[in-house]
């Protein structure tokens, strides 16, 4: 029988919050389809991952640095995780808990936003992956533009925990972003050519001065014509 520790209870919680399979998660973490559906039940139930009085025991800290790792590695498998239902599952203060990622280097922000998909754009997205599946994506000079509009709005404050310079982590950039430039006014197609001759080709050659170049870019209207 696995023993599991209270770190890794609390990862079955979480990824289960994070909407992956049941399954999947036994599958990844090495356990039975039963024990993730058991401690998935207990934290319904009472909130937290606790052992049964008639089973083992919990597992205690041996020392403050397991207690550190464990609640560093949390929030480091699922930022969105709230630090008040952390100190639940470990049973802790909220201040103990924000002090470990504070010293893990790990504060919260103000996420990045991502936009939400149709279904079209889920099946354009895989039409497109299947057509350029063994397009060779390192060695060719492959641009792609767009454009993006700032503003303030009242949405509610939705913050995640991560560590400095880690705010676009995991987006699907080879060489990171290019030269950005600002655009007063509505883009029309006047403007992008503009935008296309003066910004991006020279900017471009200066870090590929030969080669062909493949230029990416969406559907809109201004784009296509």
């Amino acid at each position: 029988m696995v023993r599991l520790t209270t770190f890794l209870k609390a990862k079955i919680v979480v990824l289960w919050e994070q909407k992956q399979p049941i399954k999947k998660i036994a599958r990844d973490m090495g356990v039975t389809r039963k024990t993730v559906r058991r401690w998935i039940q207990r934290y319904q139930a009472t909130g937290d991952v606790k052992c049964d009085r008639q089973g083992p025991r919990p597992v205690a800290y041996t020392d403050e640095s397991e207690r550190h790792r464990n609640i560093v590695q949390v929030h480091s498998v699922a930022p969105f995780k709230s630090t008040r239902s952390s100190a639940e599952t470990f049973g802790v203060s909220l201040s103990t808990v924000r002090r470990h990622l504070h010293a893990a280097n790990i504060h919260n922000y103000k996420p990045a936003r991502k936009i939400k998909l149709t279904d079209d754009h889920r099946t354009n997205r895989v039409n497109f992956a299947t057509r350029y599946l063994n397009f060779d994506w390192e060695n060719e000079i492959v641009i792609f533009t767009d454009e993006k509009c700032f503003k303030s709005d009242k949405d509610g404050r939705k913050i995640l925990w991560r560590r400095s310079g880690e705010r676009l982590l995991g987006m699907d950039v080879f060489n990171g972003p290019g030269e950005l430039v600002e655009i007063g006014g509505r883009m029309n197609s006047e403007r992008y050519l503009e935008v296309l001759k003066d910004v991006m080709l020279p900017s471009v050659r200066v870090a590929y001065p030969e080669g062909q170049i493949y230029l990416v870019h969406d559907n809109s209207s201004v784009h296509k014509s």
